[in-house]
């Protein structure tokens, strides 16, 4: 293995940086829980040389009702609604804005904890980043006009996983580019270099799927998801096999109207 070459001492030390990261996300993150915006999902289905077989788009409006989000469908196939279907999708937005308004107390606290729990479901993984690999700073890039650090990482040897989101970790490998004002992460490159199963009907996600995301910061001064691009090859028990290239786009987003705030 040839011997890794010395970094500037101007660099700053890797697992030190992701850790001002993390710190930044926790204070960014409540700042965005109430955010409304735009969804465009594209998967593209491919066959085994890789030829698109099949694309499906939807996109949707993420609005906040009564404190919990609710995901309107604009388009669908890549083509707006119908008159018919725009009508079909107002009458069930103000049908369920109606059903939150005339909750009980006890329902409206249980289906915010239950909101609440979805989106702590979704982070835990992520407080694991630090012990679950070793990140050492490799340069400097900007993107999207943003000067970053580039940082590469790889899972950390002894890191046993504790939550089951973060099973896969062991098993990635990739980049990390941290913004170098503000230690937002802008992207994160990550790549599967061996083939990772779950799930009790088996589901094999094979070597060499990818997911890049990206971050932006808000006019506000907050940092929001912006982009997903996701190429994976994978197999559900063993007959269906897929591979897909998928992205989701983030788009508009604001702060609602104080009366549909979250509280």
């Amino acid at each position: 293995m040839a011997a890794q070459q010395a970094l500037p001492a101007s660099f700053p030390d890797g697992n030190t940086l992701i850790r001002k990261t993390q710190l930044a996300d926790r204070d960014n993150w409540p700042r965005i829980l109430d955010y409304e915006y735009y969804e465009r999902i594209i998967i593209k289905h491919l066959d085994g040389d890789g030829r698109v077989e099949k694309t499906e788009q939807k996109a949707h409006e993420v609005l906040f009702l009564e404190g919990s989000p609710y995901r309107r469908l604009l388009e669908k196939d890549g083509k707006p609604l119908s008159e018919a279907e725009v009508g079909f999708e107002e009458d069930k937005l103000r049908a369920v804005a109606e059903e939150r308004r005339r909750e009980t107390p006890e329902q409206r606290r249980k289906r915010l904890e239950e909101a609440e729990k979805a989106r702590e479901r979704n982070r835990a993984a992520l407080r694991e980043v630090p012990d679950a690999f070793t990140f050492r700073v490799i340069g400097e890039e900007t993107v999207n006009g943003r000067k970053t650090w580039v940082t590469s990482f790889e899972p950390r040897l002894g890191y046993s996983p504790r939550d089951r989101r973060a099973k896969i970790f062991p098993h990635l490998k990739g980049k990390l580019y941290i913004d170098q004002e503000e230690f937002q992460w802008v992207r994160a490159e990550a790549e599967l270099f061996d083939t990772f199963s779950f799930g009790w009907i088996l589901v094999r996600v094979h070597k060499g799927s990818r997911a890049v995301v990206e971050q932006s910061r808000t006019a506000e001064g907050h940092w929001v998801q912006t982009k997903i691009d996701l190429q994976a090859d994978a197999r559900v028990g063993l007959i269906k096999h897929y591979r897909i290239d998928q992205q989701i786009l983030y788009s508009g987003f604001r702060k609602p109207p104080a009366e549909t705030a979250r509280k």
